[in-house]
């Protein structure tokens, strides 16, 4: 029974406030690495004026993420960077998410523009 729960949605205002989210927000979950096409999040970040949302980026951050896409995202007050998070954190960050996009997403829409 253990193992069902496991995949059930998890709500859990605590992880919520460990990370410092206090608005809605847009997940990126995965390694904040250079070729997960990055640099399209980046200009969402750059067209959104809505301040009503923020945007999580959780995952492990790699060497190879370069320091001057880490210095604009890091800036930007609606942005929260976790690093690397625990299974619990990441099933409530997905569970609680207003909106979820993977980097197979953005490569997509990188190709597209």
């Amino acid at each position: 029974m253990d193992m069902i729960k496991h995949f059930f949605p998890q709500k859990d205002e605590r992880v919520l406030i460990k990370h410092g989210i206090e608005k809605p927000y847009l997940l990126y979950l995965g390694a904040l690495d250079q070729r997960k096409g990055l640099d399209v999040i980046i200009n969402v970040i750059d067209l959104m004026n809505n301040k009503d949302y923020q945007i999580v980026l959780a995952g492990k951050i790699q060497s190879n993420f370069e320091k001057t896409l880490f210095d604009k995202v890091h800036s930007n007050p609606n942005v929260i960077i976790t690093g690397f998070v625990s299974d619990y954190d990441r099933r409530v960050l997905m569970s609680m998410a207003e909106f979820f996009c993977s980097h197979l997403i953005m490569k997509v829409l990188d190709c597209l523009y």
